[in-house]
């Protein structure tokens, strides 16, 4: 099993390459990855097939048990506020996603053998005062 072997800091970082790699074999693009917005930080930005542009936070993992949730089941409300506000960001300082819609999306990355990825789309940020545009929402 490859999964002891990573550091934290590895484990994200091969986590990330994975799902970058799977959303492009997708049909995303990517536009940009470890975005840092002031103290918080993008994973992935990317632009689906059909021309969303999709936040998405990658999240590794290398063992599940009962004592540490798997993947997905590692989102708190806490980090996708988090999240959600460093879309926002970047939203605003790329003035060239005016007026396309926008998702949020979570992609968990299995680094034990095999490696697995689950892609959650559209997922539901726990905050209020978001935008239409970045909800999906038609203008």
């Amino acid at each position: 099993m490859i999964a002891r072997a990573f550091s934290t800091t590895a484990r994200g970082r091969t986590g990330e390459l994975v799902a970058r790699d799977y959303l492009w074999v997708a049909g995303h693009t990517v536009l940009a990855a470890n975005v840092r917005e002031g103290r918080d930080e993008l994973d992935l930005v990317t632009l689906d097939p059909s021309g969303v542009v999709v936040f998405v936070e990658v999240r590794s993992f290398t063992r599940r048990t009962a004592a540490h949730p798997a993947g997905l089941g590692t989102l708190r409300a806490a980090k996708l506020q988090r999240f959600a506000r460093a879309a926002r960001r970047f939203h605003r300082r790329h003035p060239e996603l005016a007026g396309r819609r926008c998702r949020f999306d979570a992609v968990a990355v299995d680094l034990a053998d095999p490696v697995a990825v689950t892609h959650a789309r559209g997922i539901v940020i726990p905050e209020q005062n978001l935008s239409p545009l970045l909800l999906g929402a038609s203008s």
